[in-house]
């Protein structure tokens, strides 16, 4: 009895190493670098965000959280980041008694496998004495498995040690002083988690799966409702136009008939007016010819400006002035 009972308690004790080793290895999680240190008012110091991981990860998001009262972030930075697509770019708030910190990004294939993998770099100027903890109050890191499984562990806090204004010497000061930069604190404002998206997200998944399938079905009715008034309103159309055929094909061979002696009024005008406009053109050059033959017995010069308006007279009341078939023919006949 006594060697049962201790070869279950040996298969207990093999079978929760076995799942602690699993869930081990499938674990990840962030880390803020450092974690902890001290740091006197008016200084500014910077803390990493990494994330170590024993399976590949191809996404993490989080919410960092700090108190305003004694910290305050001057810039957040990617420089170095294992983040390749930033879904959301990192943000910071110093709005309200805690500021926050945000980001959300994708780790495009093959992912990251791996420890201290750097995220994010945070500056903060320390703005009072005491203590300040940093720590997460939203996180996520989803595996590259194709399923986006979250196998994010508790990630690691900060807690600071934040000291009065560090006394110098006066000479020191005064060079300290005439070294500090201005420094411009961009403020964001806080995010509010009650949008819509976030509202949605918060949702049972059967909620969705509802929500998703009376919005197919509706889409579906609707679509079916405007095909049928298509198709009805058609058959109307052709019953109309078949119980009055024979107006309809009247109409249509009016319409044509109307068409054709369009047509040939049309071309039988440009005929005449290409007809005219060539005895037109024949008879100004013409003119223009005996004019240049009779040029030298022009008395004066007075007198060749006078009969050459005249010319110019003739021709253009000649090229406004509508002809009749038989008037071409007798002009034509005229200039040759």
């Amino acid at each position: 009895m006594k060697s049962k009972i201790q070869k279950f308690y040996i298969i207990l004790l093999v079978t929760g190493l076995w799942l602690l080793a699993t869930a081990s290895v499938q674990a990840a999680y962030f880390k803020i670098s450092p974690s902890s240190g001290n740091y006197y008012k008016g200084e500014n110091f910077e803390v990493r965000i990494l994330v170590n991981s024993d399976v590949a990860i191809n996404a993490v998001s989080g919410v960092l959280t700090f108190p305003t009262k004694n910290l305050g972030v001057i810039e957040v930075n990617k420089k170095n980041s294992l983040i390749n697509l930033w879904i959301r770019e990192p943000s910071f708030s110093n709005a309200g008694e805690f500021g926050n910190v945000r980001f959300e990004g994708v780790i495009l294939n093959p992912g990251f496998i791996g420890s201290d993998g750097r995220v994010l770099n945070i500056l903060f100027r320390v703005k009072d004495k005491g203590v300040a903890n940093v720590e997460f109050v939203q996180s996520m890191i989803l595996a590259n498995d194709g399923q986006g499984t979250n196998v994010i562990a508790p990630s690691g806090a900060a807690s600071f040690i934040l000291l009065p204004e560090r006394s110098l010497p006066a000479g020191e000061k005064k060079q300290a002083k005439e070294l500090v930069q201005p420094i411009i604190i961009k403020e964001l404002q806080a995010e509010s988690p009650s949008d819509i998206l976030s509202f949605w997200k918060d949702f049972p998944e059967w909620v969705k799966i509802s929500v998703s399938i009376s919005i197919g079905l509706t889409t579906i009715v609707f679509s079916f409702i405007i095909l049928s008034f298509g198709i009805i309103f058609l058959i109307w159309l052709w019953s109309s136009i078949w119980h009055r055929r024979d107006q309809f094909f009247a109409l249509l061979r009016l319409a044509a008939q109307i068409l054709k002696n369009l047509a040939v009024k049309t071309l039988n005008f440009v005929g005449v007016t290409e007809r005219e406009i060539k005895s037109d053109i024949r008879y100004s050059l013409y003119q223009l010819a005996s004019e240049f033959k009779k040029a030298p017995h022009v008395p004066s010069f007075k007198g060749l400006i006078k009969d050459y308006f005249f010319l110019i007279g003739n021709i253009v009341k000649r090229f406004f002035t509508k002809n009749t078939t038989e008037n071409l023919d007798e002009k034509n006949k005229e200039v040759k």
